[in-house]
């Protein structure tokens, strides 16, 4: 039983890391930066969303390192419960009861990390990022300090891959035109540009 409020555990934190990538990655800066002002929650926010590879590191690790704890806690404790239940219900199975218990085990914590740890949390966090990575950055900031010097060495490695492609990481492409063009008729659908506005914005634009 123990073992099984491990994995639960280890899964809702797994959705914790997930809800908090998708919302900081999505979330709008502009938003964030009108947030900021009256929340602090939104200022860390925007931090991190303006510095992604931290961000995508701490949450990389903490998914792996999740994989692993389920996998250890999981794997062998859960399969030897649905094996010994196995022998229970059909004693002729016990010579692979073993098998057929760490086997499923492996497919139900797979499932349920999924399901629950990564596609319901993701599509949660687009239906309303910035106030969702508002409540999540403080806590994501917390770990993502504990996890500093992992990230660290992480990310010196990727800088040094990179440098061996021939591929600069800091290299960041200009705002075309029509991204521009894009943001002001969402803007204006959105109504945070009214009509003035947006024609102003696209005669500057011609």
């Amino acid at each position: 039983m123990l073992e099984l409020l491990i994995v639960a555990a280890l899964i809702v934190l797994n959705a914790f890391f997930a809800l908090s990538e998708m919302a900081l990655m999505t979330s709008r800066k502009l938003r964030l930066k009108q947030l900021g002002h009256e929340s602090r929650g939104a200022r860390v926010a925007l931090s991190l969303a303006e510095h992604p590879d931290n961000l995508l590191s701490t949450v990389q690790i903490g998914i792996t390192g999740i994989g692993v704890l389920a996998g250890v806690f999981g794997g062998d404790a859960i399969g030897a419960m649905i094996a010994t239940w196995l022998v229970d219900v059909w004693p002729n199975a016990s010579e692979y009861a073993s098998p057929i218990g760490i086997g499923t085990a492996v497919t139900l914590i797979t499932a349920s990390s999924v399901i629950f740890g990564e596609l319901i949390p993701k599509r949660l966090a687009l239906t309303n990022p910035e106030n969702i990575a508002a409540v999540v950055a403080i806590p994501l900031d917390w770990l993502s300090r504990i996890a500093r010097p992992i990230v660290f060495v992480l990310g010196a490695i990727n800088r040094g891959v990179l440098r061996l492609l021939g591929i600069r990481d800091d290299n960041r492409n200009a705002v075309s035109e029509e991204e521009i063009r894009m943001l002001v008729t969402e803007g204006h659908l959105q109504g945070v540009i009214d009509v003035d506005e947006r024609n102003m914005m696209n005669r500057v634009l011609r």
